[in-house]
């Protein structure tokens, strides 16, 4: 993303997110758990999309990445309410150091927004192991 066109590539990828969620949920049974999985950069592509669609989900999960930090979630609490919320990072992840975590923490918590942590040994990337855990623990 341009910091030059950025609120219009904002616009335009959002729209792409609805545009696949709107053509796939129809073809889900009714009993299916919408889990929205966002990974680095893509946290902030989620949760943007989140916040201006307010689509039904069940699962949030933001792994090695950060809520964008200029938006307010505070009124949205009841649309968050009852959907479990997942932030998952590596204990080294050279993108999130401990002041950024902290940071992260205090943010999450003065938006009133509950995730559970997940702290893993490793890097910015996806540990296979600790994503099969956190698949079971959905499931």
């Amino acid at each position: 993303m341009t910091r030059k066109n950025r609120l219009d590539e904002i616009a335009d990828y959002t729209r792409f997110i609805k545009k696949l969620y709107d053509e796939f949920l129809p073809q889900l049974a009714d009993d299916v758990e919408v889990i929205l999985f966002g990974f680095s950069q893509g946290c902030a592509t989620q949760v943007r999309w989140v916040m201006r669609v307010f689509p039904v989900f069940h699962h949030l999960v933001l792994w090695a990445g950060l809520l964008p930090e200029d938006l307010d979630y505070t009124p949205h609490t009841d649309y968050f309410f009852g959907k479990k919320l997942y932030w998952v990072c590596g204990n080294q992840d050279q993108f999130i150091d401990k002041k950024r975590t902290q940071w992260h923490h205090d943010f999450m918590k003065e938006q009133s927004l509950h995730f559970e942590t997940i702290r893993f040994e490793g890097k910015h990337l996806i540990n296979r192991k600790v994503l099969h855990e956190l698949f079971l623990k959905i499931r």
